[in-house]
């Protein structure tokens, strides 16, 4: 094997170990023959192929690999038994642990820490103070940042962006250009997909077994803009960011809604209610959180 790097006499005492910090063998990629690199425990940390390499005071320990193209700067650390590979960048002073593995494109700067045996791959960004923990995945091209965290089994993909202090945790799912913000949580079976803006302080999570809040067609929202019928419920017009009334009821009819306990207008059940009973009666709020469903709502064009 054609070595591309050694250990150099520099060490430090770093947690209980000792680490030694490498000087390349060889010139590749941007490492010229004879440049030192960051920390490592042994060699098993960093691969002897391909471009991969550990830079700055970065260090990298325990069983944990970086292999491929991956690279890993700064001050950042990656333990545990985890994974760096292919073009995935770790930098600044965040954290890699657990048995979590980066693949693809994906970065995670700053002060950001991924631990436990979550996968993010692509061309995701996970920055700032954003912690992705437990079995989360994270592909494609979302974003977590801020303060906010993915945990659980939760999915976040797409382009959707989870960011401040907001939360997705269970086995939610968040895709296509969601955005999560504020102290929002997102967790159970929630299913968030399309376009919307999630904020301030909701919690959505699914009374049934799932939520999908999609975005709807142009025709649909033109059958909308042309609807002369006042908003059934003003709360869901103040408390969600959906992209049109349509979309507000079938948030409701599938039974997931962040309502809040307090006097509001009422919504009247459709015809052909199958709730015994409900048929033309006003539903309150503790009706509706009382779970007196199912209710399908008329489309307001309708």
């Amino acid at each position: 094997m054609n070595k591309k790097y050694e250990l150099s006499a520099e060490s430090v005492a770093f947690r209980g170990r000792r680490l030694y910090r490498i000087r390349s063998l060889r010139s590749f990629a941007k490492v010229s023959a004879g440049e030192l690199g960051g920390f490592i425990e042994r060699e098993i940390n960093l691969s002897h192929n391909n471009d991969a390499w550990i830079y700055d005071n970065a260090k990298v320990y325990d069983t944990a690999q970086v292999m491929g193209n991956a690279a890993v700067r700064g001050t950042a650390q990656v333990f545990g038994h985890a994974c760096i590979a292919q073009n995935a960048k770790i930098m600044g002073a965040a954290k890699v642990g657990g048995n979590a593995i980066i693949i693809g494109n994906a970065r995670v700067l700053a002060f950001a820490q991924v631990r436990g045996s979550t996968i993010i791959k692509d061309d995701v960004l996970v920055r700032d103070n954003a912690v992705v923990r437990d079995h989360a995945k994270v592909q494609d091209q979302a974003i977590i940042g801020g303060g906010s965290q993915v945990s659980g089994r939760a999915i976040v993909y797409g382009t959707a962006c989870i960011w401040e202090q907001a939360q997705v945790y269970g086995d939610a799912q968040v895709s296509g250009t969601v955005q999560v913000r504020g102290q929002a949580q997102i967790f159970g079976a929630a299913r968030l997909t399309g376009r919307g803006l999630f904020a301030s302080d909701q919690q959505i999570n699914t009374l049934t077994p799932a939520l999908s809040y999609s975005s709807e067609s142009e025709e649909a929202r033109s059958r909308q803009a042309s609807s002369h019928e006042p908003p059934l419920i003003d709360w869901l017009e103040k408390k969600t960011c959906l992209d049109s009334l349509w979309q507000r009821y079938d948030l409701l009819k599938r039974g997931a809604w962040p309502i809040p306990a307090k006097k509001a207008d009422t919504i009247i059940a459709a015809e052909g209610a199958t709730e015994p009973g409900l048929n033309g009666r006003e539903l309150s709020y503790p009706t509706l959180r009382a779970g007196a469903w199912p209710i399908v709502p008329k489309h307001p064009s309708k």
